[in-house]
């Protein structure tokens, strides 16, 4: 047909439909991918692009029908090569072809037609394939993740909301947590997220026109409609999508959300049913040990999409936890986590304690997430054998409790036993209630503050709740109706049961007799927490105006895939919550399995590629038997499944790695690692026994790409490569070595192994040598970036790649510290790792200080660093800081004044106060044990602390012997991901 005449089309149907918009009043933009062009037509427009780009350059008067074939790319676009997939597909396009030009093309379409503009910081590292990928409007690789979402998030549409795309959008950013880097870098356009999330919720119905024209979202309803199970998701979000128009349905239940402070946030933390809950288990005959169950906090995400970033990607612990080492990223979202208090926390006390905390977090989570205030807590006693928290403090005859104080507990005399509680800061008894509740008994009820149950009952009837806690406190799904039972053991005339702070009307029961049962069934209510009071009304004063309180927590039910089974008796926890697929393989990847003790779980690997279809390779890996920690599970997934030369031949060209674990009626789990969405990347490949490397470059940018390769044995020396070489493909040497690829701003590595058939000791050790570096902040600085480049560098999944990588990087550091604290030391510190003994340990404490004070501080670190390998980092530091202001001596600084009767006055001050050296122990702690850190860590502070610690070589030598001590006590093993010294995971 010929280009010019394509454009011609293009431009009529384009300007039609935006006409057509316009005159409807609708302000939406445009996509590309809105052509309008059947199958047929689209691949005789492809055929006419090849057929005119081979033999000349494009033209902007022809520029719709490339805009249109961008966009096909982008809509098939996976997240790997945009740009290698664009020229393979289009032979001569590096000839004739300019990508700059296909932005130009965009950006009057955009003009002219009132395109999609593309916004977000992804699209900022993406300048120009962000064009085609956004008027792609939902590239195949995310539509089932936004059905899944949609799926997840319908038992929270309101008619509110999806009369709002950019709130529907914002909506869906806020649940993208647990989803693929590249959804949620295209969550980040809430409005055009939206916007196609409320087309694909009413594509059969007339107001989907608005947001996409018909044939284009019908071809994405086809396309999702190709996996049952997305088909599924989309079908169920849409049909409680439709139930809200065809009936006009509101949240009218739904409360409006009250400001984050202190005042009034017990009942907010409680209505969004995060609170944290305490309760009692034994540990022997009058022994108990208190634990803290931190609820599920997702509904927090809808509610504050600030804490995403913290709930997600930020390990934490929980305050008074006997538990040393912090929960994983996300933890907090797959269900309720336990841990035993060794110490009661403060009631101002940051309970959840996050590594990455921003003052706006800390605030929230102050605020909504906190142990209610004492002084006492009451405790029942169950079946069970454990003790629950009663929050309402009403005690039942013939019924056994535990009371709790922070405080001076009064005595119940002979009527209570004592327990010895684990938690230290509180003491208990034990309250073993009567049948019969005598005058004594009432008396020493009222003394400790409690409430006697009144004769009314109430208890959760019909559909069984999912949580009764048996006083008081039921949960149920939102899409059951809440029923419940009520009983007086006398005459009432009626009964009024009403649901606090809601606008559904009070209920009136007449005339119920003595033990009648009468049962209500509550109204449809959003998720939260709400509190159903019942009160008694009669005549009689003794029996007027007796009331109960029943709380009633509704909550979303989870999205029932494969992906999720924490309801059963299986539980697997990945760190991070959504690894990448470099994670995964560069042992950065923690995965453990909880469940019955010695039970067996069978699992199963496999690797796909972008179109995810078929498994590339699929593998059985021996059953292991539960509990599964995770150093257990990374050399499990290493020796079965990574290091097998078939999987290390595909790697590279896979884009998702699938885990899943199989404990049959136990529950099925399922881990889905996605290669990561970046600009820049290296692929290995091994062909007939040859390593063979190439580069994709997707920045869109013509600035010069540089690449460089950097030998085991000389890893501070670069070799430059041509950029046409390694983007065609290069042989590695039989050596291996690491190659990076610098463009702009962006810098990738890999560490590509020797070539050995067998691998013997020799291959393991290798004698880097290095360049001479100055003794002074530059010369310190250019080797913390040379560990950083080397520390970054990715590994192809081979175990010899990653010795050698940690041989370079043990060597870099020694080198460093060789800098910094002399010759002498270098000596010392090579024979410590050559024979790794406790004398060769005490010899490196001796040479610590060159002062009689300073020897004091090895012989004291030497002493302690075994005591102190069990303490936490923070402990380490503040020992360190505590030490070195006893011992060391600091240099001092003169400064010089001027003054008009005396002349030169000079005044001699200390470098250092107390707070300013416990920052420089942890900046020298964190170069020695982590250098790549350090810079990220420390700021615009790194220079100066780099001066400080060239003045105060002890500190450095204090800093690195505690590390390589602690390291050598620990014994680290290999496997362990990246952390070089065992110990020192900050």
């Amino acid at each position: 047909m010929g280009l010019s005449v394509w454009q011609t089309r293009l431009q009529a149907h384009f300007e039609k439909l935006r006409s057509k918009r316009s005159s409807q009043g609708i302000s939406r933009p445009i996509f590309a991918l809105e052509h309008g062009l059947s199958v047929s037509e689209l691949a005789e427009l492809q055929a006419d692009i090849r057929e005119q780009i081979v033999n000349s350059r494009p033209s902007l008067h022809q520029s719709l029908p490339w805009v249109v074939y961008a966009t096909e790319i982008g809509y098939q676009y996976a997240g790997d090569e945009y740009w290698q997939t664009f020229e393979n597909s289009t032979p001569g396009w590096t000839i004739y072809g300019d990508r700059y030009w296909i932005r130009r093309c965009f950006i009057d379409f955009y003009l002219n037609y009132e395109g999609a503009i593309p916004s977000g910081t992804w699209a900022k590292h993406f300048s120009i394939i962000c064009w085609p990928i956004t008027h792609a409007i939902l590239p195949q690789d995310l539509q089932r993740q936004l059905a899944k979402i949609l799926y997840e998030l319908r038992y929270t549409f309101t008619a509110d909301l999806l009369d709002s795309p950019e709130k529907l959008g914002e909506q869906i950013a806020a649940r993208s947590w647990n989803s693929t880097s590249r959804f949620r870098n295209f969550a980040q356009e809430p409005l055009l997220v939206g916007q196609i999330a409320a087309a694909l919720l009413f594509h059969t119905e007339e107001r989907s026109e608005s947001f996409i024209s018909p044939q284009t979202l019908q071809r994405i309803v086809t396309d999702l409609d190709r996996e049952r199970r997305a088909r599924d998701w989309l079908r169920r979000a849409q049909k409680h999508a439709g139930r809200l128009y065809r009936y006009g349905l509101r949240a009218e239940g739904e409360r409006a959300p009250k400001e984050a402070t202190r005042e009034g946030s017990l009942q907010e933390a409680t209505a969004l049913a995060v609170e944290p809950r305490l309760l009692l288990r034994p540990v022997a005959a009058t022994t108990w040990e208190v634990l803290v169950e931190i609820p599920d906090l997702s509904p927090l995400l809808d509610r504050f999409p600030v804490l995403q970033p913290t709930l997600t990607g930020s390990r934490c612990s929980i305050a008074g936890s006997v538990r040393r080492s912090p929960r994983a990223r996300g933890a907090f979202l797959y269900g309720p986590q336990r841990d035993v208090l060794k110490h009661w926390p403060i009631f101002e006390e940051l309970l959840l304690r996050f590594e990455e905390l921003t003052p706006e977090v800390e605030n929230l989570l102050s605020t909504y997430c906190f142990l209610r205030p004492g002084p006492t807590w009451l405790f029942r006693i169950r079946p069970d054998g454990q003790a629950y928290e009663v929050r309402s403090n009403v005690v039942r005859p013939a019924q056994s409790y535990i009371l709790i104080s922070s405080g001076d507990l009064i005595s119940p005399g002979s009527l209570g036993t004592p327990i010895s509680v684990t938690c230290e800061g509180v003491r208990g008894v034990r309250l073993d209630l009567p049948s019969v509740i005598t005058m004594e008994w009432q008396a020493v009820i009222e003394d400790l503050h409690l409430n006697q149950a009144r004769s009314l009952e109430v208890w959760p009837a019909g559909l069984p709740a999912v949580d009764w806690d048996g006083e008081g406190r039921g949960t149920w799904l939102s899409t059951d109706r809440p029923c419940i039972g009520i009983r007086v053991d006398h005459p009432v005339d009626d009964i009024s049961v009403q649901i606090r702070d809601s606008e559904w009307p009070t209920l009136y029961l007449d005339l119920v007799d003595s033990d009648a049962i009468s049962f209500v069934e509550l109204p449809p209510l959003p998720s939260g927490c709400y509190t159903v009071r019942i009160t008694t009304h009669s005549v009689q004063p003794e029996f007027d105006g007796q009331t109960g309180e029943f709380d009633v927590v509704i909550r979303q039910p989870r999205a029932r895939a494969l992906e999720l089974s924490n309801t059963g008796p299986l539980m697997v926890v990945a760190e991070p919550a959504t690894p990448s697929l470099e994670q995964l393989w560069e042992g950065l990847v923690e995965i453990e399995a909880y469940g019955p003790v010695g039970r067996q779980i069978s699992c199963r690997a496999s690797l796909l590629d972008k179109d995810s279809r078929e498994p590339m390779v699929t593998k059985e890996l021996p059953r292991m038997a539960l509990p599964v920690h995770a150093a257990t599970w990374r050399s499990h997934f290493q020796e079965h499944f990574q290091h097998r030369d078939e999987i290390r031949r595909l790697c590279d060209l896979a884009h998702i790695c699938k885990i899943e674990f199989d404990g049959e009626e136990l529950g099925f789990f399922l881990v889905t690692c996605e290669r990561e969405f970046t600009p820049v990347r290296w692929i290995v490949q091994h062909i007939e026994k040859q390593h063979t490397l190439r580069l994709f470059d997707d920045t869109g940018t013509d600035a010069l790409v540089k690449v460089t390769r950097y030998d085991f044995e000389t890893p501070d020396i670069p070799v430059q490569i041509e950029e046409a070489q390694a983007i065609r493909g290069l042989e590695v040497p039989q050596t291996g070595g690491m190659y990076v690829a610098r463009v702009a701003r962006y810098r990738r590595a890999v560490i590509v192994p020797p070539q050995v058939r067998t691998i013997r000791l020799t291959d393991l050790s290798i004698n880097p040598c290095f360049s001479r570096y100055p003794r002074s902040p530059a010369g310190v600085s250019a080797v913390v970036k040379l560990f950083e480049v080397w520390a970054a560098a990715r590994i192809p999944g081979d175990i010899l790649a990653l010795f050698r990588q940690r041989s370079v990087l043990v060597s870099i550091v020694q080198h460093l510290f060789a800098i910094i604290c002399g010759a002498r030391w270098e000596r010392i510190e090579e024979d410590a790792r050559t024979h790794d003994s406790e004398e060769s340990i005490r010899q490196m404490a001796l040479a610590i200080g060159a002062y009689r004070s300073e020897r004091s501080l090895g012989v004291v670190l030497h002493r302690d660093y075994t005591k102190l390998a069990a303490d936490p980092i923070p402990t380490r530091i503040a020992r360190v800081a505590s030490l070195a202001k006893k011992f060391i001596v600091f240099p001092e600084t003169s400064k010089m004044l001027t003054t008009a009767r005396k002349g030169v006055v000079v005044r001699r001050q200390k470098v250092w106060d107390s707070s300013q050296l416990e920052w420089l122990s942890e900046f020298t702690l964190r170069l020695a044990s982590c250098p790549d850190q350090i810079r990220s860590w420390s700021g615009p502070k790194f220079s100066e602390g780099i001066e400080r610690i060239l003045k105060v070589p002890t500190l450095a030598r204090a800093a690195r012997f505690l590390v390589l001590a602690i390291d050598s006590h620990l014994r680290y093993e290999i496997g362990g991901g990246k952390q070089l010294y065992k110990g020192w995971k900050w």
